[in-house]
């Protein structure tokens, strides 16, 4: 299965039990802290990829929120 393929799926399944997508800020470098841009008082310690291990202070990331809002997940930078 090719990588595209694999992601639009991963998207399709989750978006069907009540995936989010929000933005944040970055608030914490090590570890990783981001609030919620639409939410101060949401602060979350996300899943990141290595591909965003460089993540800066004040920076704006794209985020997935899963399972009722158990988990976060870093998608990209704004």
């Amino acid at each position: 299965m090719d990588k595209a393929g694999s992601i639009k799926e991963m998207l399709q399944k989750i978006s069907q039990s009540g995936t989010d997508l929000i933005i944040g800020t970055v608030i914490s470098e090590s570890p990783v802290k981001i609030r919620a841009v639409n939410d101060e008082k949401l602060i979350v310690t996300p899943v990141v990829p290595s591909r965003l291990s460089d993540l800066k202070k004040d920076e704006q990331i794209h985020m997935l929120v899963l399972n009722n809002g158990k988990k976060y997940y870093a998608l990209d930078r704004r």
